[in-house]
């Protein structure tokens, strides 16, 4: 809204309401499209590393487990 207000520029025949309504849109639309490129989706399924004799781990074999055993385990992936 403060951004709609800032830019308003009253000589061009638009109402302000109009012009923040549009401007709002145009905000929360951009905002989703920002997200929709940084979201990547997970799976518990999705392996994550590898155990001491080579085994893959997912997420699933995890959870729950203490954070030592955890490290123990698992030689996470760097990406």
């Amino acid at each position: 809204m403060i951004k709609a207000i800032e830019s308003f520029q009253p000589n061009k025949g638009t109402k302000l309401a109009t012009f923040a309504a549009r401007c709002i849109e145009n905000e929360i639309l951009m905002h989703l499209r920002s997200l929709k490129k940084t979201r990547k989706d997970v799976s518990l399924h999705d392996p994550i590393g590898t155990d001491k004799e080579g085994n893959e781990i997912t997420l699933i074999d995890i959870l729950g487990s203490e954070a030592d055993d955890v490290v123990e385990k698992v030689q996470l992936k760097i990406e």
